[in-house]
Protein backbone atom coordinates (compact mmCIF):
# COMPACT_ATOMS: atom_id res chain seq x y z
CA UNK A 1 0.00 0.00 0.00
CA UNK A 2 1.10 3.42 -1.06
CA UNK A 3 1.04 5.89 1.94
CA UNK A 4 2.54 9.11 0.17
CA UNK A 5 -0.40 10.75 -0.41
CA UNK A 6 -0.71 10.90 3.67
CA UNK A 7 2.58 11.78 4.50
CA UNK A 8 1.86 14.72 2.46
CA UNK A 9 -1.12 15.45 4.17
CA UNK A 10 0.43 15.53 7.67
CA UNK A 11 2.97 17.82 6.37
CA UNK A 12 0.62 20.37 5.51
CA UNK A 13 -1.14 19.77 8.87
CA UNK A 14 -4.38 18.69 7.44
CA UNK A 15 -7.39 18.16 10.28
CA UNK A 16 -8.18 14.88 7.55
CA UNK A 17 -5.58 12.78 6.34
CA UNK A 18 -7.44 10.38 4.12
CA UNK A 19 -10.21 11.08 1.12
CA UNK A 20 -11.46 9.36 -1.58
CA UNK A 21 -8.05 9.97 -3.03
CA UNK A 22 -6.33 8.23 -0.54
CA UNK A 23 -3.92 5.66 -2.36
CA UNK A 24 -4.51 3.35 0.20
CA UNK A 25 -7.82 2.77 0.28
CA UNK A 26 -8.52 2.54 -3.14
CA UNK A 27 -9.20 -1.45 -3.17
CA UNK A 28 -11.61 -0.59 0.35
CA UNK A 29 -12.99 2.25 -1.55
CA UNK A 30 -13.70 -0.40 -5.12
CA UNK A 31 -15.27 -2.76 -2.65
CA UNK A 32 -17.17 -0.10 -0.75
CA UNK A 33 -18.91 1.39 -4.21
CA UNK A 34 -19.93 -2.12 -4.88
CA UNK A 35 -22.10 -2.60 -2.21
CA UNK A 36 -25.72 -1.58 -1.38
CA UNK A 37 -26.70 1.03 1.52
CA UNK A 38 -28.15 -2.04 3.51
CA UNK A 39 -24.72 -3.72 3.32
CA UNK A 40 -22.74 -0.80 4.32
CA UNK A 41 -24.95 -0.11 7.22
CA UNK A 42 -24.49 -3.91 8.41
CA UNK A 43 -20.46 -3.44 7.91
CA UNK A 44 -20.33 0.71 9.94
CA UNK A 45 -22.73 0.01 12.87
CA UNK A 46 -20.65 -2.72 14.36
CA UNK A 47 -18.16 -0.45 13.84
CA UNK A 48 -19.76 2.63 15.53
CA UNK A 49 -20.28 0.50 18.75
CA UNK A 50 -16.37 0.21 19.05
CA UNK A 51 -15.89 3.78 18.45
CA UNK A 52 -18.33 4.73 21.39
CA UNK A 53 -16.72 2.35 23.35
CA UNK A 54 -13.74 3.80 22.85
CA UNK A 55 -14.56 7.73 23.04
CA UNK A 56 -16.28 7.14 26.10
CA UNK A 57 -12.71 6.23 27.32
CA UNK A 58 -11.80 9.30 26.19
CA UNK A 59 -14.61 11.67 27.12
CA UNK A 60 -17.61 10.15 28.59
CA UNK A 61 -21.44 11.41 27.19
CA UNK A 62 -24.40 10.05 26.91
CA UNK A 63 -25.14 11.84 23.37
CA UNK A 64 -22.89 9.03 21.53
CA UNK A 65 -25.32 6.04 22.59
CA UNK A 66 -28.32 8.31 22.62
CA UNK A 67 -27.29 8.90 18.52
CA UNK A 68 -26.27 5.39 18.48
CA UNK A 69 -29.83 4.60 19.66
CA UNK A 70 -32.38 6.75 17.67
CA UNK A 71 -30.28 5.75 14.65
CA UNK A 72 -31.24 2.11 14.94
CA UNK A 73 -34.60 3.62 15.62
CA UNK A 74 -35.03 5.10 12.93
CA UNK A 75 -33.55 2.12 10.34
CA UNK A 76 -36.28 -0.05 12.32
CA UNK A 77 -39.04 2.67 11.16
CA UNK A 78 -39.75 4.28 14.98
CA UNK A 79 -38.63 7.51 14.20
CA UNK A 80 -38.00 10.05 11.75
CA UNK A 81 -34.65 11.27 10.41
CA UNK A 82 -34.99 14.92 11.78
CA UNK A 83 -34.51 13.07 15.57
CA UNK A 84 -31.69 11.24 14.80
CA UNK A 85 -29.76 14.41 12.44
CA UNK A 86 -30.72 16.93 15.53
CA UNK A 87 -27.98 14.45 17.67
CA UNK A 88 -25.81 13.64 14.69
CA UNK A 89 -25.25 17.53 14.28
CA UNK A 90 -24.70 18.32 18.18
CA UNK A 91 -21.71 15.74 17.77
CA UNK A 92 -20.33 17.90 14.89
CA UNK A 93 -21.04 20.53 16.57
CA UNK A 94 -18.82 18.65 20.35
CA UNK A 95 -16.22 18.37 17.39
CA UNK A 96 -16.22 22.62 16.92
CA UNK A 97 -16.05 22.94 20.35
CA UNK A 98 -13.08 20.29 21.46
CA UNK A 99 -9.30 21.31 21.26
CA UNK A 100 -7.98 17.24 21.05
CA UNK A 101 -7.39 16.67 17.40
CA UNK A 102 -7.81 13.43 18.54
CA UNK A 103 -11.37 13.90 19.57
CA UNK A 104 -12.29 15.97 16.91
CA UNK A 105 -11.50 13.29 14.41
CA UNK A 106 -12.87 10.66 16.31
CA UNK A 107 -16.65 12.92 16.67
CA UNK A 108 -16.68 13.28 13.00
CA UNK A 109 -16.15 9.87 12.86
CA UNK A 110 -19.13 8.88 14.60
CA UNK A 111 -21.47 11.89 12.89
CA UNK A 112 -20.00 10.47 9.77
CA UNK A 113 -20.97 6.71 10.55
CA UNK A 114 -24.44 7.32 12.00
CA UNK A 115 -25.18 9.54 8.75
CA UNK A 116 -24.76 6.22 6.78
CA UNK A 117 -28.82 5.52 7.61
CA UNK A 118 -29.59 8.26 5.07
CA UNK A 119 -26.37 8.59 2.71
CA UNK A 120 -24.42 5.61 2.47
CA UNK A 121 -21.08 7.42 1.31
CA UNK A 122 -20.91 8.77 4.82
CA UNK A 123 -19.51 5.84 5.62
CA UNK A 124 -16.40 6.59 4.31
CA UNK A 125 -16.41 9.87 5.99
CA UNK A 126 -15.88 7.61 9.06
CA UNK A 127 -13.16 5.43 8.03
CA UNK A 128 -11.28 8.67 6.96
CA UNK A 129 -11.88 10.35 10.30
CA UNK A 130 -11.17 7.25 12.22
CA UNK A 131 -7.85 6.49 10.19
CA UNK A 132 -7.26 9.93 10.82
CA UNK A 133 -7.33 9.69 14.87
CA UNK A 134 -5.27 6.40 14.05
CA UNK A 135 -2.66 8.01 12.73
CA UNK A 136 -3.10 11.03 15.45
CA UNK A 137 -2.69 9.22 18.60
CA UNK A 138 0.09 6.15 16.93
CA UNK A 139 1.90 8.10 14.25
CA UNK A 140 2.01 7.00 10.46
CA UNK A 141 2.59 2.89 11.47
CA UNK A 142 1.86 2.32 8.20
CA UNK A 143 2.00 -1.49 8.82
CA UNK A 144 -0.68 -1.43 11.64
CA UNK A 145 -2.63 1.30 8.85
CA UNK A 146 -2.15 -1.58 6.26
CA UNK A 147 -3.24 -4.27 8.66
CA UNK A 148 -6.25 -1.91 9.84
CA UNK A 149 -7.26 -0.87 6.31
CA UNK A 150 -7.23 -4.85 5.24
CA UNK A 151 -9.42 -5.87 8.11
CA UNK A 152 -11.61 -3.42 7.12
CA UNK A 153 -11.86 -4.38 3.49
CA UNK A 154 -12.28 -8.37 4.71
CA UNK A 155 -15.25 -7.08 6.27
CA UNK A 156 -16.76 -5.31 4.10
CA UNK A 157 -16.45 -7.91 1.13
CA UNK A 158 -18.57 -10.64 3.46
CA UNK A 159 -20.85 -8.31 4.59
CA UNK A 160 -24.58 -9.14 3.61
CA UNK A 161 -27.71 -6.63 3.77
CA UNK A 162 -29.22 -6.71 7.40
Amino acid sequence: MEFNDIVINIKKKRKILFDWNSKCLLDLINIFESKSQQEIISFIFPLLKEEIVSLNEFKPNFLYQQAYNEALAYLNGEIKLPIVKQDILAIHALAKEEKSPILVAKYHALAQGLSTIHVKEHAMGFIFYDLTAFVLTNGLDTSKLEEIIKKLGNKLKGNKAL
